[in-house]
């Protein structure tokens, strides 16, 4: 891993949420159905992240940069001030989005219903490229997390892995739309799902897309995650396969994947080896999917479960 002393990550979570999680005694479809409770925080893959960092609490510092705008774009702000999140914000005219999960309780399926976010436009994309570099510490990392509204251009992360390339910024990228020339400049770590690095690298297997991406990319490491199932970490010089005990009871899995990039690099800013601190966002990861909300965890139950993780070399 490149020198990331200073312990800060950046994160560029450009399409947050609202997000209002509803609880429901069933869910049929074509029938009105009347929720038992609902609860509101703020989310997006960016914000979840930057939650993510904070629970763990080793000292590591994460900052999203994102959009907002609207009533539902105050709510999310004032709401990652109630939680102590730092955050950077353009302002636009387009509302923030609201995404709603649907819990239900009799079959525990999760159904999650995600708004469109209004276009927003290039100024509004120069504005947040500028900020991002204003403030970007050197010695640090850069995360991008997922997908960005409609209107900002979709060579929008190539424009800031060119740029974070000649900072010798390290590089992370939770994301699958839209990256090819940003993998094309250096990537640190990609992580992704075991369906999405298929999709990226043109394989049937994990191993055989990683090592397709990794032949044709300078991406450094890939973190693949696959739910329940057995993970996978590829690096330059080994690879693992990690195999995760039965989560029972699982309440809610939405942000679990954003958990686990968070702790994995929170980790890694403190010195840890990649594949230990895989393990550890592994955990943490698991630990978020017994929170009704997104991304929210205990921390000594990730550690708990770290150690019933097992890890192999393939």
């Amino acid at each position: 891993m490149r020198d990331v002393s200073n312990r800060q990550i950046s994160v560029a979570g450009l399409n947050p949420a609202w997000q209002k999680t509803l609880k429901l005694a069933r869910l049929t479809k074509g029938a009105v159905n009347r929720a038992n409770s609902v609860s509101y925080c703020a989310a997006g893959k960016g914000v979840n992240f930057t939650r993510g960092v904070k629970i763990w609490g080793n000292g590591t510092s994460a900052k999203v940069f994102q959009f907002s705008g609207g009533k539902t774009g105050k709510l999310l702000c004032n709401a990652m001030d109630a939680e102590g999140l730092k955050y950077r914000t353009v302002q636009v005219h387009a509302e923030t989005r609201t995404c709603t999960t649907c819990l239900a309780l009799d079959d525990k399926t999760i159904t999650e219903l995600i708004e469109p976010t209004e276009g927003l436009g290039r100024n509004a994309e120069n504005e947040i490229f500028n900020l991002i570099f204003v403030e970007l510490a050197p010695k640090s990392l850069l995360a991008l997390c997922g997908t960005f509204p409609s209107g900002i251009s979709s060579d929008f992360y190539t424009r800031v892995a060119v740029e974070a390339a000649k900072l010798n910024i390290a590089i992370f990228m939770d994301a699958v739309q839209y990256i090819g020339g940003a993998l094309a400049a250096g990537v640190e770590i990609l992580k992704v799902n075991d369906e999405e690095i298929k999709e990226i690298g043109g394989k049937k297997t994990v191993k055989a897309s990683a090592m397709e991406c990794m032949k044709k990319y300078p991406i450094k490491n890939i973190a693949v995650t696959a739910g329940a199932d057995n993970a996978f970490l590829f690096t330059p010089s080994e690879s693992y396969e990690y195999s995760i005990p039965p989560i029972r009871d699982i309440v809610n899995p939405i942000g679990a994947g954003d958990t686990v990039g968070a702790v994995m690099l929170a980790e890694i800013c403190v010195g840890k080896n990649i594949s230990d601190a895989f393990q550890t966002g592994l955990a943490a990861g698991s630990a978020s999917c017994f929170s009704d909300l997104p991304a929210f965890f205990d921390a000594k139950t990730a550690i708990r479960i770290a150690g019933k993780i097992r890890r192999r070399k393939i």
